[in-house]
């Protein structure tokens, strides 16, 4: 997208990179569709990743009791390897048996 902003602000008017300007504008669409649409889950997932890193910082043990569940939602969430991570770092803790 960076580069289709460049094409089209500085080098529309140049001899030999002026004709691609119809292609710059294309693709500076497209790839601002898809951030629009992927950029949101991302940040969604990043929030999940946030959590647990949180979570993995607290030392009481009963205040992780409390956070536990928002923990396993966000293990699930993102996927096996977190979750075997959230479960090794809940055995560390005694927290599973």
């Amino acid at each position: 997208m960076l580069l289709c902003l460049y094409q089209i602000l500085t080098l529309q008017d140049h001899p030999d990179w002026g004709q691609h300007t119809g292609l710059a504008i294309i693709l500076g669409v497209l790839s601002f569709m898809f951030m629009i649409v992927s950029g949101p889950e991302m940040l969604v997932l990043r929030g999940h990743v946030n959590t647990l890193e949180e979570i993995k910082q607290i030392d009481s043990i009963s205040e992780l009791r409390r956070q536990k569940s928002d923990g396993n939602f966000s293990a699930s969430v993102l996927g096996a390897g977190h979750d075997v991570a959230w479960g090794e770092f809940l055995q560390s803790k005694g927290l599973r048996r």
